[in-house]
């Protein structure tokens, strides 16, 4: 059996020691941002993603690189790193993109179940104090705007475009932006977002890469709420990209199949 040993954090001096075993593989002290900036160099005109029902393909580079714009315009509206930010809807290109960008920017991505009604959209925003919230246009049949605006009756006030939120049941959330081509009452369209980063932004984007640790928070997942109200679970960006890697090469998904489906 391989010694069992007791270290400081070789990702940063001021965190607590680990208690490692080393295997024949060893861990990956890397960020997420840093992992998709690794996978764009490294892969960069190959397909990092497929959204067959919007008919969208992204290379690893062209990831990265919307990722960027869009964490750098996330900084422009004023969040910093470690906010929380929520991302609300089903899977979509822009969902990937969000994602990928909050790890770039430092935030924490809060996933929030498409499916959440709002009494359980509102707790999951109150609970981890959410400043900003990516949602889609739409899940299903139903309009996850319209969701919102029943938990933020202040939007009805509101300019078409986007402004800074003043809501009486979410005193911390700021921003709303909508993955939808249509304007919405006090709502940045997320693709504006994108498209209005600034070169300066994009180069602090880059400068926090460095700044980031892998020990730092990542991403916020919500329980199944069986036995109450869903828990918040923080996973950090060391957690999330060992996690990833080892499942996902133990199931050697390292070839794209199309199968013919009727």
């Amino acid at each position: 059996m391989p010694t069992l040993y007791f270290f400081r954090s070789p990702i940063s001096m001021y965190k607590p020691s680990y208690l490692h075993r080393p295997g024949a593989e060893p861990l990956f002290a890397l960020t997420l941002g840093q992992l998709a900036q690794k996978a764009a160099e490294e892969w960069g005109e190959k397909e990092a993603l497929v959204s067959v029902y919007e008919e969208q393909h992204y290379t690893f580079r062209e990831v990265l690189e919307e990722a960027d714009r869009l964490a750098a315009g996330l900084l422009q509206l004023g969040l910093k790193p470690g906010d929380r930010l929520g991302i609300w809807g089903p899977n979509s290109s822009d969902w990937y993109i969000s994602r990928v960008a909050a790890a770039r920017a430092g935030l924490i991505a809060v996933q929030i179940d498409p499916a959440y009604q709002p009494p359980e959209l509102l707790h999951a925003l109150v609970k981890v104090e959410a400043k900003a919230l990516i949602c889609a246009e739409q899940f299903k049949c139903s309009s996850c705007y319209e969701t919102v605006q029943a938990l933020i009756p202040e939007l009805n006030k509101s300019a078409e475009g986007g402004t800074e939120i003043t809501s009486s049941k979410l005193p911390a959330l700021k921003t709303l932006i909508v993955m939808s081509n249509k304007q919405y009452r006090g709502a940045y369209r997320l693709k504006d977002i994108i498209s209005s980063a600034s070169t300066e932004y994009i180069k602090e984007v880059n400068q926090l890469q460095t700044l980031i640790q892998p020990d730092d928070g990542c991403t916020i997942q919500f329980s199944s709420g069986t036995t109450g109200n869903p828990k918040a679970v923080l996973q950090s960006h060391h957690a999330m990209v060992n996690v990833s890697y080892f499942f996902t090469k133990n199931l050697e998904f390292d070839t794209m199949v199309c199968l013919p489906l009727e």
